[in-house]
């Protein structure tokens, strides 16, 4: 079976400093590529090369003839438009007419627990819905390749295992990914070929994993609750193991969730 994308000797530099040196993989149908790493090791640079977004110093990305994919990206920026109007726009602009995308990002919106905030600005969604809403961008079209920029961070404890197993689906279905995921559990459930980059270089992930360390930052609302007596005022670091239920309590006790990061 032919790759749908390979990634050919790639290297980047960032203020001088190598970031990444010859890093090189390929993708199939039904693949489900992780790249994990320490923060700074250059995955989400990799995925924007991938992705078109910046330019390598050296190698090549090619993808398989008349390949669809779509772009996940970790964050979205505060716009003042609902998520209706800027998913709909997301469309237009890669040819879909709304006739199309209107019936596929209102089932996709309903599967993801979303529909409630589609009117809502994308500047006053919480993380977990500003992630929802690129995730659906990124599936618009029915794409055959998904590139994920961590896309569960920030997503509440009752749609991620929607959100897993709808991607799960994809990948067995014969669609491909490759997405940056630091959480044992996601890299479990999701991968197929796990790769480290380290100091510039790409390899196979052999070792257990271990748990990683994460920084949420929080703020109240009007409707914000007590939390435990333990707990810092604006933010809170936490083990992997923890990260699901610590979002849970943040959510349900009237908290909106400004950022979640990998602590290392």
């Amino acid at each position: 079976m032919s790759p749908i994308l390979t990634v050919s000797h790639i290297a980047h530099q960032f203020n001088k400093r190598p970031l990444l040196q010859d890093v090189s993989f390929v993708v199939h149908p039904g693949e489900s590529v992780i790249l994990t790493g320490t923060n700074g090791s250059g995955k989400s640079t990799l995925v924007r090369i991938i992705a078109g977004l910046l330019r390598p110093r050296r190698g090549t990305v090619t993808f398989a003839p008349a390949l669809s994919w779509g772009w996940c990206p970790d964050s979205l920026s505060p716009e003042v438009i609902t998520a209706q109007a800027w998913l709909t726009e997301c469309g237009m602009m890669s040819g879909l007419a709304p006739a199309i995308t209107q019936p596929q990002i209102a089932a996709l919106a309903d599967t993801f627990l979303l529909t409630p905030y589609l009117h809502t600005p994308i500047r006053h969604l919480s993380k977990g819905n500003r992630q929802k809403t690129a995730l659906i961008q990124s599936l618009l079209g029915h794409p055959q390749l998904l590139l994920l920029d961590e896309p569960l961070s920030g997503i509440d404890k009752d749609a991620r295992p929607v959100i897993i197993q709808y991607l799960q689906h994809f990948r067995d279905t014969g669609g491909a990914l490759v997405t940056i995921a630091h959480e044992p559990g996601v890299i479990q459930q999701l991968g197929t070929t796990v790769y480290r980059l380290n100091e510039g270089t790409l390899s196979v992930e052999t070792a257990p994993l271990q748990a990683d360390i994460y920084i949420i930052r929080y703020a109240p609302t009007t409707a914000a609750q007590p939390l435990p007596a333990d707990w810092p005022a604006v933010e809170l670091t936490v083990p992997a193991g923890e990260h699901d239920n610590v979002l849970t309590t943040l959510i349900h006790r009237g908290y909106t969730i400004q950022e979640v990061r990998h602590a290392h």
